[in-house]
Formats: C-alpha cells, structure tokens, sequence
C-alpha cells in the first residue's frame, strides 16, 4: 500500500517546514566519525534480528539527489534516555543509529557504478523508546572532499530533544516502517526533500535481513510540538 498523492505531499511539506532552510537547522561542516553505521543494502545475510523481545526492529529507506559529486549521505537517529529525559551524556549520545546511502562518486573508484535516487533499506534493531531524526550527514566532493552535518536543532540547545526532525515511537517486540527519505545533499545544509512509502520495499528488506516471518508496519512519525 502506498501513501495517496495528497497524504505524501503534506508529509513532505510538513517535514520541509521543519527540517528546510531556516527554523531549527543548524549546519556544521565537521566530522562525525565516531558514528560507524552498517549499510542498509537488501542483499546483507539473514540474521535473528528482532528474535530479542525487549527489543524493536525499525526499517527505513534512504536514497540521494542524483550528484555524482555526493559519495555518501546518512541519517542519524537518537533515542531519549527514559531514566534522565536527556538526550546527551558528555557531548555523546547513548543510543543512536544510522541509516546510509552510498552514491555513484564512492562506487566510480572501484568500478561499479549505483543510481543513488534508488532507495536502500536499513532494518535496525533498536531499544524502545521515543526516536528523533537529529542530524543529516553527507561526504561531498571528488578532489577536495567536505564532510559536512546539518543538525536539526536550534543552536546552543544540544539536548537532542529540541530537534526538529521528526519522530517516531516503538514499543518491545514491534517492527515498524517509518518510510523512505530523500536527502538532496548538493546543497548545503542538506534538506529532507520527499517522504515516501513503499511497504512492499519495506517488507522485502526485512524478509532478506530477518529469519522471522512476520513484516514490518507502517508507523507515521510526528514532529515536536513548539
């Protein structure tokens, strides 16, 4: 099932109000290089993910504009520590995952070569909790390459529970779809420019990635209210 043609476009305008130019952006050209994500791709090997019942498994698609000048774009996601309310401990996060998307540039030194407009799917295995999309992250350039954050929460305010991004909520033993973005990281800060919904990709990631028979469903997120 898909989202109607309105439903897509008032997710994605909403989600362009809060995560575009302006509001509660804030863009750094840094490195975030203590985060080590898995790549999402369909073909990775079954595993007993969401076997662990005090544990949820999460599916999210992710694709990029077509630039051959981006070699990667990621998605970083937080959860709030239910013991403190706080999202950061020391300037790190507790508990956080990533979503990537390797695109054409990384693939052209090896000689392979990837349509990065078409989506992979990460299945993550995640504790529950509440979950906030907190920053986007691209590697742009050929020759001189800049690694460059755009963090989605008001600057000086670095408890992640301020970010605009959008959020979801998943309880012990679920497993949810919360869509799939698309990231245009030509321009800098980066922006969410599409949400999708595919629960077929969705369910064919977790099929290809999970021993368990039962699929993923849909779990619309929500923003912070203001």
């Amino acid at each position: 099932m898909r989202l109607s043609a309105l439903a897509a476009a008032s997710l994605a305008f909403g989600l362009l109000a809060l995560v575009g130019a302006g509001g509660g952006v804030r863009a750094d050209d840094r490195d975030d290089s203590s985060v080590t994500p898995r790549v999402g791709e369909q073909e990775m090997p079954q595993s007993n993910m969401g076997v662990d019942p005090t544990k949820a498994v999460v599916v999210v698609g992710l694709a990029a504009n077509d630039d051959e000048n981006i070699e990667l774009v990621r998605l970083l996601f937080g959860r709030n520590d239910p013991a403190t309310g706080d999202w950061m401990k020391d300037g790190f996060l507790r508990d956080e995952f990533a979503v990537e998307r390797r695109t054409r540039s990384f693939f052209y030194k090896v000689g392979e070569k990837v349509d990065p407009t078409v989506p992979v799917y990460r299945v993550a295995e995640i504790n529950p909790g509440e979950w906030v999309l907190h920053s986007l992250y691209a590697v742009y350039g050929k020759e001189k390459k800049e690694n460059r954050t755009t963090k989605l929460f008001p600057k000086g305010q670095e408890k992640l529970g301020e970010s605009t991004g959008p959020r979801f909520v998943v309880k012990a033993g679920e497993v949810v779809y919360i869509g799939t973005y698309v990231l245009n990281a030509t321009d800098f800060p980066a922006q969410i420019v599409r949400v999708t919904r595919d629960d077929d990709a969705a369910k064919q990631a977790f099929a290809a990635q999970s021993k368990l028979q039962s699929a993923p469903v849909w779990r619309p997120v929500y923003q912070k209210k203001p």
